[in-house]
């Protein structure tokens, strides 16, 4: 089955939950990339605290079970065979050590 993977970041300041963004990629460590890509944005450009969730969807269907066929009626994906998968990671906090902060900055 193909899968994508699906994350999204959200920000914390002063105990309020702030924005988030999200995106998605064709792998696990493509959507990381991505992820910890935008969690060292808000981390460092904004100052906020940030944790990490990803999850992965169905690429056929992503996760509905089912597609539209050749005539407009729903059939069975045929990538899950109406089974989506059920995999999540997270919501974890993403920190960074300083040396690693300074080394992004400079």
């Amino acid at each position: 089955m193909r899968t994508v993977w699906h994350y999204w970041v959200e920000t914390y300041q002063n105990g309020k939950a702030g924005c988030s963004s999200g995106s998605e990629g064709p792998s696990l460590d493509a959507a990381l990339a991505k992820a910890f890509h935008d969690a060292t944005y808000y981390l460092l450009e904004c100052g906020y605290n940030v944790t990490v969730t990803l999850e992965t969807h169905c690429a056929g269907c992503y996760d509905a079970g089912t597609i539209r066929g050749k005539r407009g009626k729903q059939v069975r994906c045929p990538e899950c065979k109406g089974k989506p998968p059920e995999e999540k990671i997270g919501p974890f906090p993403a920190v960074l050590h300083e040396s690693v902060a300074h080394a992004v900055v400079a």
